[in-house]
């Protein structure tokens, strides 16, 4: 995310130098599944594709590419159709998200037929395993060399956030160790306890005490008399849940207005879920422009530092990377060129997976 931010803080200077022409002659066709420029700012689409389908129009003009959105409105059956339409048009380039098999093969037979490359963006990186294992079955699959797939390691969420977890952690052991037993303990939702063998190991390495889990159902049980949490650490693995567990915390006074002395470091994933009621919270009795509301979210409360920090996709690096592989298939170039190397993967041919990244507080 940071990449991109910066290379968009010099798009003034872009502009002015940059030709107005585009690499392709005909336009490359970037096919969603459930994703509308019109219909996302209804919120009535995916959320990652529409947050990924920005991020691309941004790639794709610092690589000159101009292209088309088409919307299957969620139809794999469509996605396929709208695929074929765009090949006998004559597109330079196809762009699908996919999710599934059957449609994902089918397109890159059409496309073979027309000796124009694919680019898939995936969001899991078990899709774009299962994608290339069905395009090298005999008969069913294909051995067309344009095709390319870019996908969010998710196998990456772990070590990433863990990592950054136990760094946090290990710098300030003994400030989060409230009640100064010599370790912390932390309470888990949402599969967040995936996150622990990694935190625990990154500790282990720094000489620290692993942490332990207590167990609450609720996270304003079992608080001391003066006002104690019974844990030391929160971690979730769905930012959908912190508006309710950081409105629960207010309740305790934790997380808000005493960030100094009342502070519980607060992990999750993802920042894109709406948090309009913790504003609601903070300006009652105050009218709220419903655009604002709208457009509050996680991000804001980890910018407030209500939160510590949040892994989540880093649908950057997945646009320029598939901005880049679309750029060199256009233009002839090694398939891979200009993608971060450390994306590429070295056991299947053709594959970029994209880690995930950390957005911290302030």
């Amino acid at each position: 995310m940071k990449k991109l931010i910066a290379l968009l803080l010099s798009l003034i200077t872009i502009l002015a130098i940059a030709p107005a022409c585009s690499i392709n002659d005909t336009e490359v066709s970037v096919i969603w599944l459930n994703y509308s420029a019109e219909r996302a700012l209804k919120g009535d689409c995916d959320q990652f594709q529409a947050t990924i389908a920005d991020a691309f129009d941004r790639g794709a003009y610092i690589e000159k590419i101009d292209h088309v959105d088409y919307d299957a409105e969620n139809n794999p059956a469509t996605q396929l159709t709208l695929a074929e339409s765009a090949l006998e048009k004559g597109c330079s380039a196809l762009v699908v998200y996919a999710t599934e098999l059957t449609p994902s093969v089918a397109i890159v037979k059409a496309a073979e037929a027309k000796e124009v490359s694919v680019t898939f963006i995936c969001e899991s990186s078990l899709v774009a395993l299962a994608i290339k294992a069905a395009l090298a079955v005999p008969v069913v699959g294909s051995s067309y060399e344009k095709v390319a797939i870019v996908a969010v390691d998710t196998a990456s969420l772990t070590k990433v956030l863990g990592t950054k977890i136990a760094s946090d952690l290990a710098a300030n052991y003994d400030k989060f160790d409230r009640n100064k037993d010599g370790k912390i303990s932390y309470i888990a939702f949402s599969g967040a306890s995936l996150l622990v063998p990694e935190i625990n190991a990154k500790l282990v390495e720094a000489e620290k005490p692993e942490i332990e889990m207590v167990s609450f159902t609720a996270i304003n049980e079992g608080w001391t008399e003066a006002g104690e949490p019974p844990y030391e650490l929160i971690l979730t693995g769905n930012n959908d849940l912190v508006v309710e567990l950081l409105l629960a915390l207010r309740e305790k006074e934790f997380n808000y207005k005493k960030l100094v002395t009342n502070f519980i470091p607060f992990y999750t994933v993802g920042i894109e879920a709406n948090a309009r009621d913790l504003l609601i919270n903070e300006r009652a009795g105050e009218e709220i422009e419903e655009e604002e509301l709208a457009a509050y979210s996680v991000m804001n409360a980890i910018d407030s530092g209500y939160i510590s920090a949040a892994g989540l996709v880093n649908d950057d690096e997945v646009a320029l990377s598939t901005a880049a592989i679309v750029r060199n298939f256009i233009k002839g170039n090694e398939m891979m060129k200009g993608v971060e190397e450390s994306y590429i993967s070295t056991e299947i041919n053709g594959v970029v997976l994209v880690p995930y990244t950390v957005y911290p507080n302030a």
